[in-house]
């Protein structure tokens, strides 16, 4: 090998061990420039890097398939407001950990919402799951945590309701009637830790999966999913919905939204 050719090699290799060369990680394919703020599925460090700061340190299940911190912009994710007041926003006070947290603001009526969601794109039927981290700033509201899947044909959905009123963590059934999960388990308006909530669901089987909130878990694999017939296009939504109890304009703070496939 002649020496010249030798010495481009030896660059070449040093510059990658350097570090010159380097490949976005979690961009699409162009504006690779932009913030990384929702990471692709891997089962490597993004996913690592998604489950750090957990408080949930019990549960570290499935394969991440997006992930959002909720503090930087609501640009990625479609909202739905109800009612006068009713806002989602980011803010930079009282985060978990990071520059700020999603805010949603209900309406000033009871019954009246404030919604955000992501739709996913469509995926086997498999066991997701959802996880999110929620910080309760006000009495009489209620957190539903939904995710839907949609194969064409049927509507198949599970639904936790974080019911802040009565202490109380609740699922919905395939009647669409709540049940209790967790009863009197602290929900304190006005607290600065945020509550960890998890759950899956295992589409194949049209049940429910393992649910957690904070350190308590709870086996519902014996629950049936909700499941209606509804024709359109295949796809997977993962839902927050703030729902006033009373006529106010109740806040909520969330950070750190994780969708999983694969799911044990």
């Amino acid at each position: 090998m002649k020496r010249s050719t030798t010495i481009i090699i030896l660059i070449f290799l040093s510059l990658i061990w350097g570090g010159f060369f380097k490949m976005a990680h979690g961009h699409k394919d162009f504006g690779q420039g932009q913030e990384a703020d929702i990471v692709h599925s891997v089962s490597d460090m993004g996913e690592l890097a998604s489950r750090l700061g957990s408080p949930d340190t019990f549960q570290r299940s499935g394969n991440v398939l997006w992930f959002n911190k909720l503090d930087l912009s609501i640009l990625p994710f479609l909202t739905n407001l109800g009612g006068t007041g009713a806002d989602a926003y980011i803010s930079a006070g009282n985060t978990f950990n990071h520059e700020g947290s999603l805010v949603l603001v209900g309406g000033d009526d009871a019954g009246d919402f404030s919604s955000i969601w992501k739709n996913v794109p469509f995926q086997g039927a498999s066991r997701f799951g959802g996880e999110i981290k929620i910080r309760p700033t006000s009495v009489d509201t209620e957190v539903r945590f939904y995710l839907r899947y949609y194969n064409g044909t049927e509507f198949i959905r599970g639904t936790i309701k974080c019911d802040f009123a009565n202490n109380k963590i609740q699922y919905m059934d395939a009647d669409a009637n709540y049940q209790d999960a967790f009863d009197l388990i602290s929900l304190d308006d006005e607290v600065y830790l945020y509550h960890q909530l998890k759950y899956v669901i295992d589409v194949e089987k049209e049940a429910y999966g393992t649910l957690w909130f904070d350190d308590q878990q709870l086996d519902l694999s014996d629950v049936p999913l909700r499941n209606t017939d509804l024709v359109g296009s295949q796809h997977i939504t993962t839902d927050i919905v703030l729902l006033g109890q009373t006529a106010a304009n109740p806040t909520m703070q969330f950070n750190d939204w994780i969708f999983t496939i694969n799911e044990p």
